[in-house]
């Protein structure tokens, strides 16, 4: 682990929130259901300095079980909704950008603010062990990980190389 913030400061949300800046400016390029109600979005942005490089990608996990995404004048899914409720919503994601991120203190409540809706995750594990993660992100391919939970908790962390010829 490299930074890790135990307690809800001002100071070390401010920080937080400058690590999670780098989303503001990107597009959504996927988005993903996973089991029970783990949202994936997939974030790219372009860089423009050479026709060949490649895109910048982030991926956002959100692992809490409290989740909605909100259009301007109303809710279009939420984490508790069925699959078809949740994957026609997350359709309408691809291709919006990243516009501005909201990180509420001490509660560590977050929106990612998109160009026509936000995704508002709310924490639910407060006290819990390290495990029980709210969100993550991390770029595509890359080892570190920005890790937010439990609670006002977060971290970056780097992640463990896959081993390989080991499957999972």
């Amino acid at each position: 682990m490299e930074t890790t913030s135990n307690a809800p400061s001002s100071r070390r949300v401010a920080k937080l929130r400058e690590q999670v800046s780098i989303c503001v400016g990107m597009r959504v390029h996927a988005s993903q259901l996973r089991g029970e109600n783990i949202l994936g979005v997939e974030l790219v942005k372009e860089i423009e300095s050479s026709a060949e490089s490649k895109p910048d990608r982030l991926k956002l996990w959100v692992y809490t079980p409290a989740w909605r995404l909100d259009a301007a004048d109303r809710a279009l899914a939420a984490s508790g909704d069925n699959n078809d409720v949740i994957t026609a919503a997350l359709t309408s994601l691809s291709g919006q950008q990243v516009t501005a991120v909201s990180i509420a203190y001490p509660s560590l409540d977050t929106t990612f603010m998109l160009t026509a809706c936000r995704l508002r995750i709310f924490p639910v594990y407060y006290g819990s062990d390290e495990r029980s993660v709210t969100w993550t992100l991390n770029p595509v391919p890359g080892r570190q990980l920005l890790a937010v939970g439990p609670g006002s908790n977060w971290s970056v962390r780097t992640r463990r190389a896959p081993q390989s010829g080991a499957g999972r």
